[in-house]
């Protein structure tokens, strides 16, 4: 089943000026950053060697309003900040798979009035943990790597929102920390599950006003319950088939 229209709460989007929506109406263009973000608290395994290393490297692709280029993506063009700033999404692709793939969503959302954050999870993103399958997952199966990836997500959306007040930073002003939308898709939406609703990993929710859980599962045994400090809204959508 292919999802391609998600509607967020109108209660995430804060009451603009005319000047701000006229800026927004000027930008039908999609602007794409690609950082990489190092985690060096945690580790991160290779599944096709054995080897553990300290770090987990996040490459995140960040997607933004600009006036450029109104019928497709721009690498590296500048920011519409007359708008700004923006509610944030943050997105978790499925299993084996990279950002990209969702692409035509993932923009739909920026010309909306989104930021839109995607990491790449370190073991589970195409093209390496197809190396690893191809192999015959001589450690392990990458998909393992899923019990770390709400941490990962916790420290891209930190990360972002530092960068958001730093001068110097084209994250400058660009996105609301206070406003942050979970998003996933497969094993993706899995993992936002549990970034909310699984008290064992459950990160600071704070700054979530909602999640979207598109055929995910639940990482514990445990059945998942209220998150402890407060409701998140969530919209769950499942299917017979996980495509």
């Amino acid at each position: 089943m292919m999802f391609t229209l998600f509607v967020m709460p109108t209660a995430v989007r804060a009451s603009t000026t005319p000047q701000q929506t006229m800026a927004m109406n000027r930008a039908a263009g999609v602007g794409l950053r690609v950082a990489l973000y190092l985690d060096r608290s945690r580790n991160e395994l290779d599944y096709l060697t054995g080897h553990s290393t300290l770090g987990r490297r996040i490459l995140t692709e960040i997607r933004y309003p600009t006036s450029l280029n109104r019928t497709g993506e721009t690498q590296d063009a500048p920011p519409l900040i007359g708008a700004a700033p923006y509610p944030m999404i943050v997105f978790a692709q499925g299993y084996n798979t990279k950002p990209d793939l969702y692409r035509s969503l993932l923009n739909g959302w920026v010309r909306a009035g989104y930021v839109v954050v995607a990491p790449e999870f370190p073991d589970t993103t195409y093209p390496t943990s197809q190396a690893v399958m191809n192999a015959g997952d001589p450690h392990g199966s990458p998909e393992n790597d899923i019990v770390n990836e709400p941490a990962d997500l916790s420290f891209v959306i930190s990360t972002v929102t530092r960068y958001s007040a730093i001068p110097s930073s084209f994250l400058f002003g660009l996105v609301d920390p206070k406003r942050v939308l979970l998003v996933g898709h497969s094993d993706g939406a899995s993992v936002v599950g549990a970034y909310v609703f699984d008290r064992d990993v459950a990160s600071n929710l704070a700054s979530i006003r909602g999640v979207a859980i598109f055929a995910g599962n639940e990482l514990s045994p445990d059945p998942y319950g209220e998150p402890p400090a407060r409701a998140v809204p969530a919209f769950v959508a499942q299917s017979s088939g996980d495509t």
